[in-house]
């Protein structure tokens, strides 16, 4: 992760980082010995800017170089919000998550789907990590990437992911999630997002439990009938 940022640094002639800390919001991980820690394991000393409270904070570099006009900075502290909500109102900022819970990076299913997919992306994408937050997920055989969403809200954002190259599944006559697959055209692994789709779907009758997904390939549209798959299947895929 560390050879990527600094990777990313050389490619856009980057001189500094900037994260969003604030001294004292998270009473084990934010205060001055941890975040002097987390500059010395990941070889940013001195580089690593935290503008939210950098006038709690010794200079930077690239404030004593004058790249960066320190006066401007800010002073935030402590584990209220109020000052980052009115910072996000000042620049007319409203549609933001709610501070509570947490960071999402420290949730167990999120954190093995990043693993995973640092570990194998030839390069990173916004629109991959976007992706990564959203849904049920399974890493297909043929090395396809499928999430399915698990409401109504999910199936939406599901949807509203697509982007070129992505397959986009879901049963029209029965309530289910709406899938997004990517990375991949593989037949063998369309055919399995479509049976995830019947799998996830509202359980049917015994005597009919097939599906008709539809299955959305850039302006193309086919349907196909399949069956839910079975649980001893998908499990290890799933991340």
């Amino acid at each position: 992760m560390v050879q990527k940022v600094m990777d990313m640094m050389k490619e856009f002639n980057a001189s500094f980082i900037i994260t969003g800390e604030v001294l004292g919001q998270r009473p084990m991980s934010q205060r001055k010995d941890t975040l002097r820690v987390i500059e010395r394991d990941s070889l940013t000393a001195g580089i690593l800017l935290r503008p939210l409270c950098a006038k709690k904070l010794q200079p930077t570099q690239p404030e004593i170089d004058g790249i960066v006009d320190r006066e401007k900075l800010l002073s935030f502290s402590g584990r209220g919000r109020s000052q980052q909500i009115e910072l996000a109102k000042s620049f007319g900022i409203t549609d933001y998550p709610s501070p509570a819970g947490g960071c999402t990076l420290t949730d167990p299913n999120l954190s093995k789907r990043i693993k995973a997919y640092y570990k194998e992306a030839k390069e990173i994408s916004a629109d991959d990590i976007r992706f990564l937050l959203v849904g049920r997920q399974f890493r297909l055989p043929s090395g396809g990437w499928v999430s399915l969403g698990r409401d109504e809200n999910e199936n939406i954002q599901v949807a509203e992911l697509c982007i070129d190259g992505d397959i986009l599944l879901n049963d029209e006559e029965w309530p289910g999630p709406t899938a997004l697959l990517r990375h991949s055209t593989d037949p063998e692994d369309i055919n399995l997002a479509a049976a995830l789709v019947a799998r996830f779907g509202k359980k049917k009758p015994a005597e009919s439990p097939e599906a008709t997904v539809s299955i959305n390939i850039k302006d193309n549209k086919i349907e196909v009938t399949t069956f839910p798959l079975a649980d001893n299947i998908f499990i290890p895929w799933q991340l």
